[in-house]
């Protein structure tokens, strides 16, 4: 077989494994989760959002073995693929983790199994065509030679445990500044109106999703951020403003009383004051 044959071939290949591999990740997630919905609510659900994540979780997985698996190993991958994601968005949604897209299941978790995947599952025949030797193959297949080899599946286990060092060393100190920043995570606020609405200006399923109370809330202060409010000639905030801005005015202080009515209630307590002397003084003089 010449370079070019073996480069088509494998070609075709890996292009027929990822198909195959994205469609039966997207049932094997779909069904699975159908099943999970029945057991929990006893009722029937068919999850849109479940079948295409699915789709992209077999994709994924099956980028690192597409040319070195056969048809039914992608099958099976894409299926496993499924589960991984299905498992792994429930996993996030109990430890509080926020991954809105589930792009951790998806991407991280299958890729991961898809590493493995490449050392369980590569068959002789396919390596030959890649790679010209046989060597070293997957290890479900060197336990049918009756030679355990597992340099493949070590080689792909390595593999994992690099990317997720060389991503956490060069991620975490970023992560670290920014939740020392303050910028890590979005406003409580932020978070009830939703992403879309407050960092996109969007307002998708707005009416359906977020309440009206938390909406209103959010409107009012980015109006008060975005604008100062008007003061009159008094030092006043105009009533208007704050109404637009939904935010209470300011308690009105207590009036005091002009100096000129303190002034004469002084004079009148006084004037009393010496009259009561006077009395006092004209009765002990009767009785003396």
């Amino acid at each position: 077989m010449t370079a070019a044959e073996s480069t088509g071939k494998i070609a075709a290949l890996a292009a027929v494994n990822t198909s195959l591999a994205a469609a039966s990740g997207a049932i094997g997630a779909l069904v699975t989760n159908l099943y999970m919905h029945e057991r929990h609510t006893g009722e029937y659900a068919f999850d849109l959002t479940v079948s295409m994540n699915g789709a992209l979780a077999g994709l994924v997985a099956v980028t690192a073995p597409c040319g070195t698996i056969e048809n039914w190993a992608a099958i099976v991958v894409g299926i496993v693929a499924g589960w991984i994601y299905i498992g792994g968005s429930n996993l996030l949604l109990k430890l509080k983790l926020d991954d809105a897209v589930d792009a951790i299941p998806v991407h991280m978790f299958n890729g991961m199994w898809g590493l493995i995947a490449t050392g369980l599952l590569s068959s002789p025949g396919r390596i030959i065509d890649a790679f010209g030797t046989d060597e070293h193959v997957g290890f479900l297949y060197s336990l049918g030679r009756g030679d355990i080899d597992g340099t493949l599946l070590l080689i792909e286990f390595m593999t994992v445990l690099f990317v997720v060092g060389w991503a956490s060393a060069t991620m975490l100190p970023f992560f670290i500044w920014l939740n020392y920043m303050g910028w890590f995570r979005a406003d409580s606020l932020e978070e009830l109106v939703g992403l879309d609405m407050s960092y996109h200006g969007g307002a998708h399923n707005e009416s359906e999703n977020v309440r009206a109370e938390d909406m209103k809330a959010y409107r009012s202060r980015k109006s008060a951020l975005q604008r100062r409010p008007t003061e009159d000639s008094y030092g006043e905030t105009d009533d208007q403003e704050w109404d637009n801005m939904s935010v209470s005015a300011p308690a009105e202080q207590p009036k005091t009383k002009p100096r000129a009515v303190r002034a004469s209630s002084r004079s009148v307590n006084s004037r009393s004051g010496e009259s009561d002397a006077m009395s006092a003084m004209s009765g002990t003089s009767e009785y003396s």
